[in-house]
């Protein structure tokens, strides 16, 4: 729908189960790799699988998705920074930084050590019981820290940083930081013309952007889904 209404959206094949066995790569030339691959109809992250860097791998990680799911979509994977812009009313009330979840090593302790420690934080809970959410350990966080040569019992310098993987979705742990007061008019007239065409008067639009406080065909912007009965907490 975003692409029909012209607004910038990440460039996507969409997939069925039946269409796997005749994908190749020239079916996904006009994609550039790393890309993502999601379900066509899912929630809260599941089924992400981000960072796929050829084709070998993304035929092997659509074989096992399609053991859950029918459709998939495969998208290019934009490396910016995420943002999820509240709107209410055809006004933007909130801008977050989403930002995946992280590691910083001590020297002493491995990835695995460190992620318990997180989950300590009283202000973290399972799924969506508190302000964050526990750090999860999946397929995913497994395969991206595999990318970095590292694995839960890898144990480096201090003060070194890792991310733990690229989705930021609430329930795998990530955290924010606020940005309300630095997103430029162009992009939130973008956000509010979008849900003002859906009729969507509360509403999360996740931006990927380099810098939110430009507009988003000055730095190659895209618009990454909607959340059009969005989850509100506090803190």
């Amino acid at each position: 729908i975003l692409e029909d209404l012209k607004y910038p959206i990440a460039k996507s094949i969409y997939l069925k189960k039946k269409e796997l066995e005749n994908l190749n790569i020239e079916a996904v030339e006009k994609l550039k790799f790393p890309v993502i691959i999601k379900p066509n109809g899912e929630s809260h992250g599941r089924g992400v699988m981000m960072n796929i860097k050829n084709f070998e791998e993304l035929k092997e990680k659509l074989e096992n998705s399609f053991e859950l799911y029918k459709n998939m979509i495969i998208q290019e994977q934009i490396i910016w920074k995420e943002f999820r812009v509240l709107v209410l009313k055809w006004e933007v009330i909130l801008v977050l930084n989403r930002i995946p979840p992280y590691v910083i090593w001590d020297g002493i302790n491995d990835i695995n050590f460190h992620i318990n420690e997180l989950n300590k934080n009283p202000k973290r809970w399972d799924w969506y019981k508190n302000v964050y959410s526990n750090i999860v350990v999946d397929e995913e966080l497994l395969s991206f820290i595999e990318k970095q040569w590292f694995d839960l019992k890898s144990v480096m310098n201090s003060w070194e940083k890792i991310h733990l993987r690229w989705n930021s979705n609430l329930w795998t742990g990530w955290t924010w930081k606020c940005y309300t007061d630095i997103i430029c008019e162009e992009n939130k007239k973008i956000c509010v013309d979008i849900c003002s065409d859906l009729w969507f008067e509360i509403c999360w639009v996740d931006v990927i952007s380099s810098d939110i406080s430009k507009p988003l065909y000055e730095n190659w912007g895209i618009i990454l889904e909607l959340n059009d009965n969005p989850w509100l907490w506090g803190d």
